[in-house]
């Protein structure tokens, strides 16, 4: 399995957005896919975030995620999210969310990011744990999770 920035697989972007919209945006009322592929496409006009990546398996397209910096105001001095982390159902169990948790600490790591938020239902808690994020809060029926840098 690789792990690839979107930018060099321009072509998928198409293909990560409907997993992305028919896995969460299609309950915003305001989403569609177009404009899903619009601000994921925003990841490939520059070298810094958002960064997309996706992940490869024998050459077939099996997996992406995000890095993302945000300034929400329900979350106070959390600025950057692993976001969008995504396993097409045929291909779980197989390690490649795994894959994709490690390459974004590492990039993170890289860029020197001091720490990293993300948002996810309680049956990826344990997922997560075991890459080094812990539990820091709820909200709206998702578990906050954080991991320290610095």
């Amino acid at each position: 399995m690789t792990v690839s920035l979107l930018v060099d697989f321009p072509n998928e972007v198409p293909v990560v957005a409907k997993w992305y919209f028919d896995e969460w945006a299609h309950v915003d009322e305001d989403a569609t896919l177009e404009s899903v592929i619009q601000k994921l496409s925003l990841s490939l006009n520059k070298a810094s975030l958002p960064l997309a990546f996706v992940s490869h398996l024998e050459n077939k397209l099996v997996g992406a995620g995000e890095i993302k910096q945000r300034a929400l105001p329900e979350y106070v001095g959390c600025h950057y999210w692993l976001d969008g982390i995504y396993v097409p159902p045929d291909h779980r169990g197989k390690g490649v969310a795994k894959g994709l948790i490690e390459f974004a600490l590492y990039v993170a790591k890289t860029m020197q990011l001091p720490s990293l938020y993300l948002r996810c239902l309680e049956h990826n808690v344990a997922l997560y744990q075991k890459h080094g994020f812990q539990v820091v809060g709820e909200a709206q029926n998702k578990y906050i999770m954080a991991i320290q840098f610095s």
